[in-house]
């Protein structure tokens, strides 16, 4: 099983961020990543939607089981690669899913002792910077360590706790006023 520990927060200055990153971390590469939700019209108040990724040239279909706890997210996530994305979207929507959102981010990717680490622009949003370790136990001190790690990496970028953002994209996609900061007003 894979164990997604996860933090975002907003970046306030790209190009610092990114000169700060480039110094300390492995780049790894820019991206394109174009990201939408189904559900089952059924499933509106329960989560058991899913999201297909096209990614630069690939897809990957994934779903999650979340678990946010102060700042940080705990994700058991499951993930496939897609041969066909078109195939797949033709499939959702015969077996009667709907796209309830919708996603672009583009970025850049780097590596860092065990984290995977990406500056990104969602549009219509800002930019953030994104941290996430993979854990293969479920085991909550693993979690919590890997936590620990993350946040003291944010602490590193010049970051303050007060910019991480707890809410998913797609809440913040949904009709969230965002100032023009990039923080939310609402």
């Amino acid at each position: 099983m894979r164990y997604e520990i996860e933090l975002k927060a907003w970046v306030e200055d790209w190009d610092a961020l990114e000169t700060r990153l480039r110094a300390t971390c492995e780049f790894i590469r820019e991206f394109h990543k174009s990201d939408r939700y189904f559900r089952r019209p059924a499933d509106a108040e329960r989560d058991t939607s899913f999201r297909l990724r096209r990614d630069n040239d690939g897809a990957v279909v994934t779903f999650k089981e979340k678990r946010p706890r102060d700042g940080v997210e705990y994700n058991r996530e499951r993930e496939s690669g897609v041969d066909d994305a078109d195939v797949f979207l033709e499939l959702v929507e015969r077996v009667g899913c709907i796209e309830y959102a919708s996603k672009i981010k583009n970025g850049l990717e780097f590596r860092s002792d065990g984290m995977t680490v990406e500056l990104v622009r969602v549009k219509g949003l800002g930019s953030f910077l994104e941290i996430e370790i993979i854990e293969h136990t479920s085991d909550a001190s693993v979690h919590e360590q890997a936590a620990l790690k993350i946040r003291a990496f944010l602490g590193r970028t010049g970051i303050s706790e007060g910019q991480i953002e707890e809410r998913s994209y797609v809440d913040l996609l949904r009709g969230k006023k965002i100032g023009e900061n990039g923080s939310s007003t609402g």
